[in-house]
């Protein structure tokens, strides 16, 4: 059975709208420990040179990957989807503990029923802003934007960036930044699944290499408009 690294990239155009693209999916025939995952994600980097421009690399709850990721340059964080799900499945396992204690902890005020109450409550807060007179121009323009009405949790952020851009010029650089993270790795494991079709019955003889060519075009080419004739 082959194995294979994904390896895929996101980022906000200067419309912030979100974009995709696939720079690599491996064959990975080398035992799946952290060093051997570690150096294939630096090489693929630094096929791209691209070793100083990634953000973070959002990856499975896998120990091997999470300790590739610890171990390289790069900032690594885990997916929220795989870790929501083991956060579910370890409250179904112990179900019966969390309702024994429920019932005998019924007095805690601050207890948030919702992931929203919380999010709302702490959106609430108001930050202090320094009245000085004299501010940089950066200092200047965070207060604007901290003074700014809270967006509504139903309205996508990257829509008001857009329309905001100019007027937060420093904010929308690191916003571009740091909205353009994933919070699951779901989209690079889809890559499996288009390796999957490529590796149908009558092309069981196909050679690694020439999958990875295959899976790369058919994920890439719609971002060069490429319309088949």
């Amino acid at each position: 059975m082959l194995s294979f690294l994904s390896f895929t990239v996101h980022w906000l155009d200067n419309n912030f709208v979100l974009q995709h693209g696939m720079l690599k999916i491996k064959s990975f025939s080398e035992q799946h420990t952290a060093h051997n995952i570690q150096c294939a994600l630096e090489e693929i980097a630094e096929s791209w040179n691209i070793s100083d421009k990634i953000h973070v690399i959002v990856t499975d709850n896998g120990r091997n990957i999470v300790k590739a990721v610890n171990d390289s340059p790069f900032e690594g964080k885990t997916c929220f989807i795989h870790t929501l799900q083991r956060a579910i499945h370890g409250a179904l396992d112990a179900q019966e503990s969390v309702a024994q204690r429920s019932t005998s902890s019924s007095n805690c005020e601050n207890t948030h029923r919702t992931f929203w109450s919380c999010y709302e409550e702490l959106a609430a807060v108001k930050l202090p802003i320094d009245v000085e007179e004299t501010k940089s121009p950066i200092a200047s323009e965070l207060d604007r934007y901290l003074s700014e009405v809270l967006l509504l949790k139903d309205l996508c952020p990257y829509g008001w960036w857009a329309k905001n851009k100019d007027k937060f010029p420093n904010m929308s650089c690191l916003a571009r930044t740091y909205l353009s993270c994933h919070g699951s790795s779901v989209y690079s494991e889809r890559l499996f699944s288009e390796a999957g079709n490529v590796y149908e019955k009558k092309r069981n003889k196909l050679l690694p290499d020439k999958a990875e060519s295959l899976v790369f075009l058919h994920h890439n080419l719609p971002l060069v408009n490429f319309e088949y004739e």
